[in-house]
């Protein structure tokens, strides 16, 4: 059986030493923009922007979106100028930082073994950056994402949850339409690649870096040299399966769906009226089955109704499909919220019913994505 390879890429495909890459980052950005706005203040509001990306927690908010709402509030009267500036920042400035990273030689023998095993690859760095940026650090690991068949690297234009949100792996897999072959992921840092991956049932194997700390022994997770990673793939401890049982786990895959379906559908129209009304259907049935079915039994466990306000009952045809994936969205933010009330034992004594929500947003996201490209 092949596997969905994640790997992370800072420290582990590419030889990156942060701790001199970003104040070097941050100090280029500050000086390139320095014309336009005060170097400190914008450094100060990126890094503040940066970690409210971090800690989103919204399924109908890109990172990207929380980004830019955040960091240009101060900016509001230069903001135009400064985002052609940034965007020639990363086209002309960033290119610079590749002084500070050298290639991994193991990595592009990790990746061609990969590909000969047939395996679905994923560059699962955090997606703090634009997609740009990634890419271009890929280049640096002499990994060019047009030379290499990456099915997803994770940028901030279409990701809602960051490292170490568990939610973040969940939607990577929901993003690839949830694949059935095993999943299994590959890093240096144990608090952003290997805890949450492995608090979703994911099998994990820990890069030993000279410079870091080993990883703590947790089931599910080996660790050791990168040159050891072929025969770890090779072996029943890369096999995993996707566990839903714990709050935090549940929450992910409670997120991961509705998320990818904003990635795929916000603001997009289908050019076949019949597939446009096939989705739309689909999406009136999820926002049905949410209301009346997922948020009825949910206000039954917290002994209490769960009102629903402004919210019209969804009729295939009358809304576009953006407004009825909005409603969806706003439907599960409303359960979400409500499930977070729930303690663990309850999450307990009603593992079928979270699995069941969980299951059918699986089943409905593939549904779509086989509409999407059945054109």
């Amino acid at each position: 059986m092949t596997l969905t390879l994640l790997l992370d890429l800072d420290d582990t495909l590419l030889i990156n030493p942060l701790d001199q890459f970003i104040p070097a980052y941050l100090k280029s950005f500050a000086a390139f923009v320095a014309d336009l706005v005060n170097p400190h203040l914008f450094t100060r509001q990126l890094l503040a922007s940066t970690d409210k990306m971090i800690s989103n927690n919204k399924i109908n908010r890109s990172l990207q979106s929380t980004f830019s709402e955040d960091f240009y509030a101060p900016f509001q009267d230069v903001q135009d100028k400064l985002e052609l500036r940034i965007d020639d920042f990363y086209q002309s400035q960033y290119p610079k930082l590749e002084q500070f990273t050298r290639p991994r030689p193991e990595a592009l023998s990790l990746i061609n073994f990969a590909i000969n095993q047939g395996m679905t690859l994923v560059v699962a760095t955090n997606p703090i950056f634009p997609l740009k940026a990634q890419l271009l650090r890929l280049e640096w690991a002499n990994l060019s994402a047009t030379n290499y068949p990456f099915s997803l690297v994770t940028g901030y234009e279409s990701l809602h949850f960051a490292k170490p949100n568990p939610s973040y792996y969940a939607e990577i897999l929901a993003q690839l339409t949830w694949p059935d072959q095993p999943a299994c992921m590959i890093g240096d840092n144990y608090t952003d690649d290997i805890l949450p991956a492995n608090l979703l049932g994911i099998s994990t194997f820990f890069i030993n870096n000279p410079d870091r700390p080993a990883a703590p022994a947790v089931s599910g997770q080996s660790s050791g040299a990168f040159s050891q990673v072929e025969n770890w793939i090779n072996s029943p401890a890369s096999k995993s399966k996707l566990c839903f049982s714990s709050k935090e786990s549940i929450l992910a895959g409670l997120q991961a769906s509705p998320s990818a379906l904003d990635s795929f559908l916000s603001d997009r129209q289908s050019p076949k009226k019949e597939v446009e009304s096939s989705i739309q259907r689909t999406l009136s049935n999820l926002c049905d089955l949410e209301e009346q079915e997922n948020l009825s039994r949910l206000s039954k466990l917290l002994d209490r109704m769960i009102n629903i306000e402004n919210k019209d009952k969804v009729v295939p045809g009358e809304l576009s499909i953006p407004a009825t994936l909005q409603t969806f969205l706003q439907l599960r933010s409303l359960f979400i919220s409500h499930f977070l009330e729930l303690s663990q034992k309850q999450i307990t004594n009603n593992l079928d019913f979270f699995r069941k929500v969980i299951s059918v947003d699986q089943i409905q996201l593939q549904n779509i994505s086989k509409m999407l490209h059945s054109f």
